[in-house]
């Protein structure tokens, strides 16, 4: 199955930056760096309300400072490998999606940014689930599962193959 572009675990968040179809001029891996901070900064603004009972530990998950936050998300992210898809045109990259993603984050309190993150309440716009979109069919050539089409597909020995329901 298809894991989501960026920090597997906050699948709030997905980018920010320029570019269109394609192209993106080196955005894209910004756009991916940009999301780290924008998680990273707010999760250690807001470290003193994190929720102790979901059973989850705040350092496990954003380190003991920003900046190992931010060094252990961003090795995640894949900057390079999404950026070489969009110079690629195996995905699209949309700053304006991007842009209104990261805006929504910005605007959350500490109470709703853990929400957000540990429940997915306020759910993220719209815009974040569009900010970087795969674009290669059922059957195509990818390198990583974030080049194929679809919620469920996923790159397999570089053919895109449909992972089911999901």
């Amino acid at each position: 199955m298809r894991s989501p572009i960026g920090v597997a675990l906050l699948t709030i968040w997905v980018a920010c930056g320029g570019g269109g179809k394609g192209g993106g001029g080196g955005f894209a891996s910004i756009a991916l760096e940009d999301q780290v901070e924008a998680v990273c900064t707010p999760a250690h603004t807001c470290r003193d309300s994190f929720p102790q009972d979901q059973g989850l530990d705040f350092e496990d998950l954003f380190g003991t400072t920003q900046p190992a936050c931010v060094a252990n998300l961003g090795a995640n992210t894949r900057a390079d490998e999404i950026q070489a898809s969009v110079d690629a045109g195996r995905i699209t990259f949309n700053a304006g999606a991007a842009a209104a993603c990261l805006a929504f984050v910005d605007g959350l309190s500490c109470a709703d940014f853990w929400d957000s993150v540990l429940t997915g309440n306020p759910p993220q716009p719209a815009a974040c689930e569009t900010t970087f979109i795969g674009t290669v069919p059922l059957g195509g050539m990818c390198v990583i599962s974030d080049d194929c089409a679809g919620q469920t597909a996923f790159c397999n020995s570089m053919t895109c193959t449909d992972g089911g329901e999901g």
